[in-house]
């Protein structure tokens, strides 16, 4: 099962990027993130995590605005792009199944980071036109510095206050 939850958040992510800038998106983002919360041990309120999603959301949305303000990362007149806005939604749902695994190892979480982050954004750019990345070498580091500290401390943050028990197996 979460082969194939794996499996439809990359397809998401790839249609979010690459249609996304319709407002069909969020929603269908959304969407995910509420089958994602009841179908994955969360029959009941949990609050914790939610306030860890919500956070995580806006402060990636944050993140793209700092890399936008200083031309790191481009998307034309857009107050926020849609598609950026879409893929972060969905985040927090790789948490619980993928990236908890990484919560005693934050230094190669830290690496992944430094790594993803600016691969992401750059396929991104490749698939959606309307998005554009520097090819500057210092913005792309910078961008590599954010991620990395974004991933592993939400990573840290998720597995000491959001799922403490199941992180430390």
């Amino acid at each position: 099962m979460k082969y194939l939850k794996l499996f439809i958040l990359q397809v998401f992510w790839y249609l979010a990027i690459k249609f996304g800038s319709s407002s069909i998106f969020p929603l269908f983002a959304s969407t995910l993130f509420i089958c994602d919360y009841f179908i994955f041990n969360r029959s009941r309120v949990d609050l914790p995590y939610l306030i860890f999603s919500f956070a995580l959301i806006l402060f990636g949305c944050l993140m793209d605005q700092t890399f936008q303000y200083f031309k790191m990362i481009t998307w034309g007149n857009q107050l926020y792009p849609l598609e950026l806005f879409s893929v972060w939604i969905v985040f927090p749902c790789y948490y619980q199944e993928f990236f908890s695994r990484f919560s005693q190892k934050l230094l190669i979480a830290f690496i992944l980071g430094f790594v993803f982050g600016p691969v992401a954004y750059y396929s991104g750019a490749k698939i959606n036109e309307t998005i554009s990345l520097s090819n500057n070498i210092f913005h792309l580091i910078i961008i590599g510095i954010f991620w990395a500290v974004l991933f592993s401390a939400s990573i840290s943050i998720y597995s000491t206050f959001v799922n403490p028990y199941k992180c430390k197996k």
